[in-house]
């Protein structure tokens, strides 16, 4: 399918109108954790915890409300139909290929990068938030932590994944103007920068996120991105269960 086709060239966002769109919706999620997480923790529940539960009370209704927002401007009905683009079928052998390079990329660039990047970004950058917001230290009694694993497994491994791929790469990644590997590097590092509440991984998490735009750029599918992006965060929540 090719693009062109299928956006209006007025719907294609300008420059601002796409960092805000990339942008805004992180706002709301880390004002919530600032917020939220302090009173948790006195309560011996873990930074996670708060993280967790801010994906279905706030990232994903707020994602949700914008794509639907869009889908009644554009329908006159409460439909995304027209919304979403990048959804072209793909072969198995596609989600394996592709799933596969996703996912072995991300597990070295965070192997590799993560610690020392987020270590100096901790003690140089952003030295001024709470410590434990910094620490995130994943304490707790059992039933807590397990309970805690379980929310993040639930929401920050499957649901919030999905809502954020359809939201940045179904509706965000096709109307960022420009060729595809000013898609790919824009949504990113957009992406990234949106984490607000991890801002020492930004570096990171930027250079790890490219196949998945670029796999939803070049296939113009977004669905093997996502599963990818869940079946990691699934196996990052899965080894929190060493930590007990």
């Amino acid at each position: 399918m090719n693009l062109k086709t299928t956006i209006e060239s007025h719907e294609y966002h300008s420059f601002l109108k796409s960092l805000l769109y990339h942008l805004v919706p992180g706002i709301p999620i880390v004002t919530f954790y600032l917020l939220v997480a302090p009173l948790l923790l006195q309560k011996g529940l873990p930074a996670a915890f708060t993280l967790s539960i801010a994906v279905p009370i706030v990232l994903i209704p707020t994602q949700l409300l914008i794509l639907y927002f869009h889908g009644y401007k554009k329908n006159h009905k409460l439909s995304i139909r027209g919304v979403l683009f990048y959804q072209d079928k793909a072969h198995i052998k596609d989600y394996v290929i592709y799933g596969l390079f996703i996912a072995i990329w991300s597990a070295i660039v965070f192997a590799l990068l993560q610690k020392p990047i987020a270590l100096f970004i901790k003690e140089h950058v952003v030295a001024f938030l709470p410590d434990w917001m910094l620490n995130d230290a994943f304490e707790g009694s059992r039933p807590i932590l397990i309970t805690t694993i379980i929310l993040i497994m639930i929401f920050g491994s499957i649901l919030g994944p999905v809502v954020e791929e359809f939201y940045f790469r179904g509706f965000l990644l096709p109307r960022i103007k420009g060729s595809d590997t000013k898609k790919v590097i824009v949504n990113s590092f957009l992406f990234a920068l949106y984490h607000f509440w991890s801002p020492w991984d930004f570096i990171v998490r930027s250079i790890a996120v490219l196949p998945v735009a670029y796999t939803a750029v070049k296939k113009r599918n977004i669905y093997i991105g996502m599963c990818a992006h869940s079946l990691l965060n699934v196996l990052s929540s899965i080894f929190l269960f060493t930590l007990l």
